[in-house]
């Protein structure tokens, strides 16, 4: 089986600081696989307040059908993780987050991520277009190996 691959961008447009707590920690007392999609989103809950929008209470609302994580080390209890992000334009109605996961205390990489995300309006059930107000945070996609 080949291995998951997720290319990293030159640049990230936003980081903000997570520090792993005990009820986080799976059976191997290492960050658990499922709260690594809840440390994303609260990157991306963070970025989203920091640039002056309220999150999944806006309409249009967002959906992420798509979702991938690589975990690349290990990360312990109290370890202190800086969540690096950048958004790509990806067609009219949405965008992918890209994800790096760093340990502060190695500058170790910890995880990367890709998830795509989509303007949903939940009363319509429909697909909406990118609002323009979101249009300036979306980068061309252009995505280099590391």
């Amino acid at each position: 089986m080949a291995r998951l691959q997720i290319d990293l961008p030159e640049t990230f447009s936003y980081s903000t600081r997570l520090q792993v707590r005990l009820s986080e920690l799976g059976g191997g007392l290492h960050l658990g696989n499922h709260m690594l999609v809840a440390y994303l989103n609260e990157a991306f809950f963070h970025f989203l307040r920091e640039h002056g929008f309220s999150g999944y209470i806006e309409k249009p609302g967002f959906i992420n059908p798509e979702f991938s994580v690589l975990v690349t080390a290990e990360t312990l209890y109290g370890e202190s993780l800086r969540v690096d992000l950048a958004l790509f334009e990806n067609g009219p109605y949405g965008f992918d987050l890209i994800f790096r996961l760093v340990k502060e205390s190695s500058g170790k990489e910890a995880a990367r991520a890709k998830m795509t995300m989509l303007f949903f309006d939940y009363d319509q059930r429909r697909l909406e277009r990118v609002p323009e107000t979101f249009k300036a945070f979306l980068q061309k996609p252009a995505a280099v190996p590391l």
